[in-house]
């Protein structure tokens, strides 16, 4: 989480693996995991741009280089993705992938799939989650917690899945119904 006061005579970027983000004097959110097939920038305040980054030019040129989308504003409330894969951009107004959670503790799961759930728990609370059936990962989940325990939210899960969650060697296995 970025706060950064407006320097138009020294732009502040953030450069993640294949976007950069030009903060025009805000409050910002960006997620970019190695892992994650998207870079996602969500605006508290303020306005910041979002870009693919241009990677210098090197003696072998790739075959395929993927066209240069036009960069994009954002602004308070919205959320920008970058897609790795496609190299393309997008504005949207800002969805549940509770990009603050691990700043504010408040998680809002609106029919999220249950793998992204899990990714945001595992996170928040540094701990290893372990789907016991792979059929799991798909189910829709709904719950809207502000700073819950570990406890809290595994007995909900355990509940929306008519299952358990059991914990062996440090890592949580939950069961229930796909």
């Amino acid at each position: 989480f970025f706060d950064v006061a407006t320097d138009s005579l020294r732009p502040f970027r953030i450069y993640t693996d294949q976007a950069v983000t030009t903060v025009l004097g805000t409050s910002f959110n960006i997620r970019a995991y190695p892992e994650e097939e998207q870079v996602e920038v969500s605006v508290k305040e303020g306005k910041v741009q979002l870009e693919r980054l241009e990677k210098e030019e090197t003696s072998s040129p790739d075959p395929d280089p993927a066209p240069a989308a036009a960069p994009i504003v954002l602004e308070q409330g919205e959320q920008g993705v970058f897609e790795k894969q496609t190299a393309k951009l997008a504005a949207k107004e800002k969805t549940g992938k509770n990009s603050a959670a691990w700043r504010d503790r408040k998680m809002d799961f609106n029919q999220l799939e249950l793998s992204e759930v899990v990714q945001t728990i595992e996170r928040l609370y540094e701990v290893e989650i372990e789907l016991a059936n792979p059929g799991l990962a798909k189910c829709p989940f709904v719950g809207k917690y502000d700073n819950p325990t570990l406890e809290d939210l595994f007995e909900s899960l355990a509940f929306a899945l008519e299952g358990e969650v059991e914990n062996k060697d440090g890592v949580y296995r939950l069961t229930g119904d796909s």
